[in-house]
């Protein structure tokens, strides 16, 4: 609502309609980004040390609390990777597949390969917001992909250029926690369902194979006649 008690109404951007007290603002004005890298993997020194190194294979995590890959601290030191903050926001540059466009969030600090682009967090936005807002253009994303085509990769030019419909952090922060409150409940209904149907898998080898018996059916109709 405005000062005077009239309801808000809405402007014209490059990014379609948004709302009048929202701003449109390229994500390289607010923060920035990095790629990172890839020790040599005929090195076995670099591998198998403390430092968590993320694949972008492991994008479809979405929220990332863990990786499978480990390396050593000779191997962030010899390579350009680095260590990204938590809430950090990826998305895979490269690939064919799925892969690039694909957008996950950092829960824990960690490095990753060359074809993740992270979005540092910062005090000027939410990585929430930021993420859901980047995770619903993966379409988009990979048709600002260089090459011919699109079938060529994303770059961090093409990253901080990104356009963002920018409200308060307070506004960004409650519609990012609307949006975590539904993923979590529909999580939810997917355990449930998986359980059901692992119940459904059970009861159907026990009923079909007789070695769970149910009332003779023909007794049953005659029961109930009866009544």
């Amino acid at each position: 609502m405005r000062e005077d008690g009239s309801k808000k109404g809405y402007k014209q951007s490059e990014l379609g309609e948004i709302p009048e007290d929202w701003e449109v603002k390229s994500i390289g004005e607010f923060t920035d980004c990095t790629a990172g890298g890839t020790p040599s993997t005929s090195v076995s020194a670099y591998w198998g040390g403390n430092n968590p190194w993320m694949s972008s294979g492991e994008l479809h995590l979405k929220r990332v609390f863990d990786v499978a890959e480990r390396i050593t601290d000779a191997g962030l030191a010899t390579s350009s990777t680095k260590y990204v903050p938590v809430d950090s926001v990826l998305i895979g540059l490269a690939g064919q597949g799925k892969t690039r466009g694909t957008v996950a969030i950092a829960k824990i600090s960690l490095c990753t390969n060359q074809s993740i682009a992270s979005i540092f967090p910062s005090g000027n936005h939410s990585a929430e917001y930021l993420y859901y807002n980047l995770d619903s253009r993966y379409e988009e994303l990979r048709g600002l992909s260089t090459g011919d085509g699109g079938r060529g990769g994303l770059n961090l030019t093409i990253i901080r250029k990104l356009a963002f419909p920018f409200p308060v952090i307070e506004e960004q922060t409650a519609i990012a926690t609307i949006l975590s409150d539904m993923d979590e409940e529909l999580l939810a209904l997917e355990q449930r369902l998986g359980k059901t149907r692992q119940i459904k898998q059970g009861m159907m080898q026990e009923l079909l194979t007789g070695k769970t018996r149910l009332m003779n059916v023909k007794e049953t109709a005659h029961d109930q006649q009866a009544s």
